[in-house]
């Protein structure tokens, strides 16, 4: 009875550990694949672009292997 009992605990952390590494793999190759933002500034009269218009995003950015709010940094781009 013991031994099913640390089987099935086994088998539950190895599932968790397994979720957990699938997880980080999702977040690590979102941040390789990220591509940045983009915009499109358009006239609100006509919706065509706006040839030369710049445009200018700021946000802030948690880091911290995963962990919300571990850390917080300002971020700006430019494009």
């Amino acid at each position: 009875m013991k031994n099913k009992f640390l089987l099935r605990t086994i088998k539950v952390i190895r599932a968790i550990a397994a979720l957990l590494v699938c997880l980080w793999l999702v977040e690590v190759v979102t941040a390789f694949l990220d591509s940045g933002p983009t915009a499109i500034v358009v006239d609100a009269e006509t919706g065509s672009p706006v040839e030369g218009a710049v445009a200018l995003a700021q946000w802030y950015s948690a880091t911290g292997g995963g962990i919300e709010g571990l850390s917080e940094s300002l971020s700006r781009r430019d494009f």
